[in-house]
């Protein structure tokens, strides 16, 4: 069996991000999301296992599924545990995916479901804080879009914006672990790192993934 992912030696500087700070200060969170927050692909590893590890005084909740959109955590919303803080990674294959009964088609959309989601989770948890982490980046090569790379890639940086714009005028925690990833992304190997062109592997793959958070 696969042993938890511990081996994240934590910086100042991580311990001083956004997100490790707000861990802190809860006693619960929820990670919501799709297959990255699952670990569809690498045994079941979520890209925040490295962070957890060093959390085991908390109550950790994870509600995601492989190949969901934003719709789903909507929909789904009323089996949502209640929770201190939610970290909510989606919007990737929103982007991905361009499927319009499925899929946020524009980034005001996604941001107006964005805020839905939120409200729908406040209902349940009203001191809950939020924090919003930017639709994941995918290398090229991946077959489960019509859109050439670039037109992903520009796309997924729309969302993003507009998704920052809306956690800033509400007061809302965003991080944005894109540029991170697609440095390292771009410079070395995708094998060392992914198992395709989005899921990160349960070694490395993970932890460049929670390094890119905590650093954003």
């Amino acid at each position: 069996m696969r042993v938890p992912n511990d081996e994240l030696v934590i910086s100042d500087d991580m311990a001083n991000g956004k997100l490790y700070t707000a861990i802190t200060a809860a006693e619960s969170v929820c990670f919501l999301g799709d297959s990255l927050t699952e670990g569809t692909k690498n045994g079941g590893c979520p890209w925040y296992e490295p962070i957890a590890s060093h959390f085991s005084d908390k109550e950790i909740y994870d509600f995601s599924k492989g190949g969901c959109t934003i719709s789903y955590l909507i929909d789904n919303a009323d089996s949502i545990p209640a929770a201190q803080l939610y970290v909510i990674a989606i919007g990737t294959n929103d982007v991905r995916y361009r499927n319009e009964t499925t899929c946020a088609m524009s980034a005001q959309d996604f941001v107006q479901r964005a805020d839905e989601l939120k409200n729908r989770l406040s209902a349940v948890s009203p001191n809950a804080e939020f924090i919003f982490i930017a639709p994941w980046y995918s290398v090229d090569g991946d077959p489960y879009t019509p859109l050439s790379f670039s037109q992903k890639t520009a796309l997924n940086e729309e969302f993003s914006s507009a998704l920052e714009a809306y956690c800033s005028s509400n007061e809302i925690g965003f991080i944005n672990a894109n540029p991170y990833l697609s440095k390292v992304l771009s410079t070395e190997m995708h094998s060392r790192y992914l198992l395709d062109h989005i899921h990160p592997n349960c070694g490395d793959g993970v932890i460049l993934y929670s390094e890119a958070v905590l650093l954003a």
